[in-house]
């Protein structure tokens, strides 16, 4: 009997420590799925920002590369000061590239390394722009908005611009050293990609070669305004003409969403009553893409808007442009200074010499952001990007929730 009851309860013993166990591992598991699935809103947008983008500048720059390598070249080539000339023409710059070895092929130096270069770069750019875009507008429109007196244009213009700014400022380390390879491709001073990263690893300074004095800073001068430029241009064309027209033509065939009320009920200045407005907002745009169908945007606005935005980005900074390209080209010539490289500039043609390269770099950049616009927008509804965040301010609402708690 009593042999019975010790094994009774031993039996009993290992189930209870079997049951824990199980319950511990299956808690543990679950823990780890919801750990993995339930990543932020701003986090989950910027990643799948960053693949969208990544593969849309593959895309563009495979399509545009001649323009990129004219206007390169018009930009690199130095004239005697005081000898008359000019620098070289869209034309001329075309028949001196199509001269080497390779011909019409050498329109494409370049190609791979900016093509794969391009997509880590482009994808982080466009992640850190997304995620900053998703943290900023809730820590805007808090400082910003006073008992329902909200400023819109004012907040989204200061997310976009300061989300642009941080974007493009970590992607331009990751930018200079295919930059320059690339740039070295074009201007011919290498036959290959993989001559010039040996020769230039091996004789040129090791890694120093790829980040050449005033590289870095000379690359953010130009990138940074160009970003806030053309961003600012790209969003506000979404938001007053693209997006709009696809809204209203929803509406017309009983598809409308209900708007989102900004005044459902008085908001205080306090951190908690600001919070749970916006947690509202944003519940209700989630609420409206389950119960509606989302509006159709047609690809060709995309491209419209994309090829206006790039267009102003690229003639505004066209200055900055070309004093990057000679110090990224030649950095010993100015010892790497760029107050050195635009006062040579200037005495070789005035003014205009800042303009030099504008046309092929205009051709090539509107049909290029026109292009990657429309591949962008194409991966991001692939992917499923959540604009509702973008909108709400989604990124913010969980920062807030672990201040106020």
């Amino acid at each position: 009997m009593a042999s019975t009851a010790s094994s009774s309860s031993s039996s009993a013993e290992a189930a209870v420590l079997s049951s824990s166990s199980s319950t511990s591992t299956s808690s543990s598991s679950a823990m780890g799925n919801n750990s993995t699935q339930q990543l932020p809103p701003a986090v989950l947008n910027g990643i799948k920002n960053f693949i969208a983008s990544g593969l849309a500048a593959a895309c563009a720059k495979t399509l545009l590369a001649p323009f990129d390598t004219i206007k390169t070249m018009q930009q690199q080539v130095v004239r005697d000061i005081g000898s008359g000339e000019t620098g070289l023409g869209l034309a001329e710059a075309a028949k001196v590239i199509m001269r080497r070895p390779r011909g019409f092929l050498e329109l494409y130096a370049g190609l791979g390394v900016s093509a794969l270069g391009a997509m880590p770069s482009v994808g982080l750019y466009f992640g850190v722009y997304s995620y900053s875009k998703d943290l900023l507008a809730p820590i805007y429109q808090k400082a910003l908005s006073n008992n329902n007196n909200e400023k819109p244009i004012l907040i989204r213009t200061l997310t976009v611009a300061t989300s642009a700014a941080i974007g493009n400022t970590v992607a331009s380390f990751s930018r200079v050293p295919h930059e320059v390879v690339k740039q070295k491709l074009q201007t011919g001073q290498y036959p290959s990609a993989l001559v010039g990263i040996k020769d230039l690893f091996q004789n040129q300074g090791g890694m120093k070669a790829f980040f050449p004095t005033g590289g870095i800073r000379i690359q953010m001068i130009r990138d940074i305004p160009y970003a806030i430029f053309t961003l600012l241009a790209y969003e506000s064309l979404r938001d007053h003409w693209v997006n709009a027209a696809a809204a209203g033509s929803s509406s017309t065939s009983g598809n409308a969403v209900q708007p989102v009320s900004t005044t459902t009920r008085p908001v205080s200045n306090t951190t908690q009553s600001r919070t749970a407005l916006l947690k509202q907002q944003q519940q209700q745009r989630r609420e409206n893409s389950r119960t509606t169908t989302t509006p159709t945007v047609k690809p060709w606005k995309d491209m419209v808007a994309g090829g206006l935005s790039g267009g102003i980005g690229s003639y505004l900074t066209n200055p900055m442009d070309v004093i990057k390209t000679r110090l990224q080209t030649d950095s010993a010539m100015y010892d790497g200074k760029v107050w050195r490289c635009v006062r040579a500039t200037y005495a070789e043609g005035g003014a205009r010499a800042f303009l030099r390269g504008s046309v092929p770099r205009l051709i090539h950049k509107i049909p290029a952001n026109a292009s990657f616009f429309v591949f962008y927008e194409f991966f991001r509804r692939a992917l499923k990007v959540d604009d509702a965040v973008i909108a709400s301010g989604g990124g913010g609402v969980e920062e807030d929730e672990k201040d106020s708690s």
